[in-house]
């Protein structure tokens, strides 16, 4: 009887510690296996940029009204999908091109789509949280509220539509995600 507790026993733990570990893997395989995009940051909250050690972001493809082609009406808690097309260079911005529902199929090679949620008034894709070290936070806080036009986000995006932040460029400066 105490072989079968133990066995009982081990089985919950290593499925809450499988649950636990699988938490993080849609970023990681985002990252191990996606595409480098880089977005334009807009600011979000320009009145309380800073909570705690992370800033938090919008983006122009964050706006409904971003994107020339909506093929849906779109409610609040509405899992969508944001079409992208590459910059005029390797460092300009991804430029929003549709939103709709189902994810798109065969795009062409300069286009990808992130997967979103509507909250009512924007598009959240998970990635409006920027993180980084406490040393990091009077650089950002400043260089976001002096020069927000020239931020961008370096974002990979797995071919299923999921995406995670990298780093952040403020004009010539670059941050790392903590």
């Amino acid at each position: 009887m105490n072989n079968r507790r133990l066995a009982f026993y081990i089985a919950a733990v290593a499925l809450q510690a499988i649950i636990i570990a699988s938490v993080p893997l849609p970023t990681i395989q985002a990252l191990w296996h996606g595409r480098t995009v880089i977005l334009k940051v807009e600011p979000y909250d320009p009145y309380d940029i800073m909570g705690g050690y992370y800033a938090q972001l919008g983006y122009d493809i964050s706006r409904k009204n971003a994107f020339s082609t909506t093929t849906l009406d779109i409610k609040r808690g509405t899992r969508i999908y944001a079409v992208i097309e590459e910059g005029a260079t390797q460092d300009a911005p991804w430029k929003p091109v549709s939103l709709g529902n189902p994810p798109p199929v065969n795009l062409p090679p300069n286009q990808v789509f992130l997967c979103g949620t509507y909250n009512g008034r924007r598009v959240s894709y998970g990635l409006e949280r920027f993180y980084f070290s406490e040393e990091q936070r009077d650089s950002i806080e400043q260089d976001l509220s002096t020069t927000p036009i020239l931020a961008l986000a370096e974002v990979k995006v797995d071919p299923s539509g999921r995406s995670a932040l990298v780093r952040l460029r403020v004009g010539n400066r670059i941050y790392q995600t903590k």
